[in-house]
């Protein structure tokens, strides 16, 4: 089992890596928490959409 921290620095890889190449849109999933995560690319930039709890 991956450590929290090391799942944190994964995704925080994935959205760069993602943001960098042009991908449009992007969405970060935690099915314990039950929360979601959108992204949009608005000039190159990630900006926040979407913040779902359940």
């Amino acid at each position: 089992m991956d450590s929290p921290g090391s799942n944190r620095k994964e995704i925080k890889f994935k959205y760069e890596v993602y943001e960098e190449s042009g991908v449009g849109e992007y969405w970060i999933i935690y099915p314990d928490e039950q929360t979601v995560l959108t992204y949009t690319l608005e000039k190159g930039k990630y900006v926040l959409q979407t913040f779902y709890i359940g």
